[in-house]
C-alpha cells in the first residue's frame, strides 16, 4: 500500500537555502589551483555531483542549478547572479513578502532600462572580461584579438607547442570544417600558396575519379585542396601515401551534411571563384579538367578550421544576398545559420595561441577564452553597467549589491529572467510535491 504526504516546507526551503553555498563550493573547488570557478558544462556537472540530501532537497537544488546554467548560456557571466536572485525571489514569494506580479513588473522595468543605447570603452571591456575570467593575460589577449578582428571577424583559440602566448591576424575567408589529422603534421597546420581548390558537392568514392588531377598536380608541383562531402577509404589512402612521400602538397577537407554547414560549399565556391561539381545534377568528377580548376592566393588550415585568401575576388553581391535573406527570415535557427555564413565571409580571422604546459592548464585556459569571448560579445553588443549603481535604481536586485564590478547588461537581464522563471516553477510545484512512503 502507498501513502503520500505533502513535503514539509522547511525541508523544501533547505534545498533552496543550500544552493548558494553549493555554488560557492564549486567556485572554490572547480579550478582551485587557479582561483576561478567557471560555469561551463564541466563545472555544471561538478555542481550536480555535489548535490546531496533528501529527494526534495536534491530536486530544488538540481532545478535551480539547471536554471543558472541556462542563464549562463544566454548571457555570459550571469550564473552566480541568477542563483543569488532566485534564492531571494523564491524565499520572498514563499513568505508572501513579494508577489510574482511584482517580479514580472520589475523585470519589464529592468528590461526597458537595460535596453537603452550605451557604448563601452576599451578599459571597461577589459574589466568586463577580467571579471569573468580572473586571468589578466588571457583578458588582454581577447581585447587585442577583438581589436584586430572587428565585430564580424572570427576568433580561434589554438594550442601551441611553444612557450609564447600570442595573437595572430590572418585576413581571409574562414570556415569550420571536418579535418583528417594525418595531413596536418606535428605543427597541426597546413599552409600553401597558389592553391587549386576542387569542390565536389558529393562524395569522391574512388581514387580513379581524381587520378588525372593528382597526376597533373604532381607533374606541375601544384598544391591542391579537395573539398567534398566525404571520401572513400582508397581516396584518403592514396592522397596520404603521396603526401607522405613528399611528391604532392594536398589536403582533403570534408564539409558534412548539417544545417549549419550545408551551404558552406556554396560560400567556399564564391570566395575561391570555383565551380562546383554536383553529381546529383549529373556532373562527373572524372571529367573535370585540371586547367579549369580555380586557383587562390593562399590556403591556411588548422584542425577544424579553413582560411582561404583570395585577393582578386568580389563577394559583395553574395554578402548582400545573404544579409537580405537574414533580414527577411523569421525562423531563428535559419537566421543564426545565415549570420554564421556572413561572419565566415568577413575576411578577417584571429588566432589566440595558448601555450599551456599541462592538459589541465590547457582545458582551463580554453574555457577561460570561451568564457571571456562570450562575455565580450555581450558587453560589446549591449554595453556594461555597474551592479552597485544598478541596485540603487532597483531595490529588487539587493541580493547582488555586494558585487563590486561591472557586468554586461545582457548578463544581468538573463540572470533576472531565469531567476524569475525558476521561481515560478519551484513555487508552483512546492505545494504539490508528494513523497511515496
Amino acid at each position: 500500500m502507498h501513502y503520500t504526504k505533502l513535503v514539509r516546507n522547511n525541508e523544501y526551503e533547505q534545498g533552496l537555502d543550500s544552493s548558494i553555498e553549493l555554488f560557492k563550493d564549486v567556485s572554490m573547488s572547480q579550478n582551485m589551483a587557479y582561483g576561478q570557478g567557471l560555469m561551463t558544462k564541466r563545472a555544471f556537472n561538478s555542481l550536480k555531483n555535489l548535490i546531496a540530501g533528501s529527494g526534495v532537497k536534491r530536486l530544488a537544488q538540481g532545478m535551480l542549478l539547471e536554471s543558472a546554467y541556462k542563464s549562463e548560456q544566454a548571457g555570459a557571466n550571469s550564473a552566480d547572479l541568477s542563483v543569488l536572485l532566485a534564492n531571494n525571489f523564491i524565499r520572498g514569494v514563499k513568505s508572501k513578502q513579494i508577489s510574482l506580479d511584482y517580479l514580472n513588473e520589475e523585470y519589464q522595468k529592468l528590461k526597458d532600462f537595460l535596453s537603452l543605447e550605451t557604448s563601452i570603452s576599451k578599459e571597461n571591456l577589459f574589466k568586463s572580461i577580467y571579471s569573468a575570467t580572473s586571468n589578466q593575460r588571457l583578458s588582454s589577449m581577447i581585447v587585442e584579438a577583438l581589436e584586430l578582428s572587428g565585430v564580424e571577424g572570427k576568433l580561434y583559440p589554438i594550442h601551441t607547442r611553444g612557450t609564447t602566448y600570442s595573437v595572430e591576424l590572418i585576413s581571409g575567408f574562414n570556415f569550420e570544417i571536418s579535418s583528417y589529422p594525418e595531413f596536418y603534421g606535428n605543427a597541426g597546420k597546413w599552409e600553401a600558396e597558389n592553391v587549386k581548390v576542387f569542390i565536389v558537392d558529393g562524395v569522391i568514392e574512388r581514387e580513379s575519379e581524381i587520378y588525372k588531377i593528382l597526376h597533373s598536380c604532381i607533374a606541375e608541383g601544384q598544391a591542391i585542396v579537395f573539398i567534398a562531402r566525404g571520401y572513400g577509404e582508397e581516396v584518403i589512402a592514396t592522397i596520404g601515401a603521396n603526401v607522405e612521400r613528399g611528391i604532392i602538397k594536398c589536403l582533403p577537407i570534408r564539409i558534412p551534411y548539417e544545417l549549419e554547414s550545408v551551404n558552406f560549399i556554396t560560400d567556399i565556391a564564391v570566395c575561391s571563384n570555383s565551380d562546383i561539381v554536383t553529381p546529383l545534377k549529373g556532373d562527373m568528377v572524372v571529367t573535370k579538367e585540371y586547367e579549369n580548376i580555380a586557383t587562390v592566393d593562399n590556403v591556411v588550415s588548422r584542425l577544424g578550421h579553413l582560411t582561404i585568401i583570395n585577393k582578386n575576388v568580389n563577394i559583395g553581391n553574395h554578402l548582400r544576398h545573404l544579409r537580405e535573406k537574414k533580414d527577411n527570415q523569421d525562423i531563428e535557427k535559419v537566421s543564426d545559420v545565415l549570420n554564421k555564413r556572413i561572419q565566415n565571409l568577413a575576411a578577417r580571422s584571429v588566432y589566440l595561441r595558448i601555450a599551456s604546459k599541462t592538459e589541465q592548464e590547457k582545458q582551463y585556459e580554453f574555457e577561460c577564452v570561451d568564457y571571456g569571448l562570450r562575455t565580450a560579445k555581450s558587453a560589446l553588443e549591449y554595453g556594461v553597467i555597474d551592479i552597485q549603481e544598478l541596485c540603487k535604481k532597483f531595490d529588487i536586485l539587493r541580493p547582488i549589491n555586494h558585487i563590486t564590478e561591472e557586468r554586461p547588461r545582457k548578463s544581468i537581464l538573463s540572470a533576472f529572467y531565469h531567476a524569475l522563471s525558476i521561481t515560478k516553477t519551484l513555487c508552483s510545484i512546492s505545494q504539490a510535491i508528494v513523497i511515496d512512503l
